[in-house]
């Protein structure tokens, strides 16, 4: 909603199986690369929720609320 596109850079003609691939395996685009006027730690928090790994992303929706609410 940030950027006013999907995370991932997706071919348009992907079909389903393609689409899933490159949901578990790509990289996200930086958000700043869509818009560089989104502030750094927004992004980071933003970019921390749509890690591959849930090892890595915010152990609850509160603690991420908590990190975008301070990144202002």
């Amino acid at each position: 909603l940030l950027t006013g596109a999907i995370a991932l850079d997706l071919s348009p003609r992907a079909n389903v199986a393609e689409t899933v691939k490159s949901i578990f395996e790509k990289p996200i685009i930086p958000i700043r690369h869509r818009v560089p006027e989104i502030p750094d730690s927004v992004a980071q928090v933003i970019e921390r929720a749509l890690a591959k790994d849930p090892a890595h992303r915010w152990p609850s929706a509160e603690a991420m609320r908590a990190a975008l609410l301070q990144s202002f």
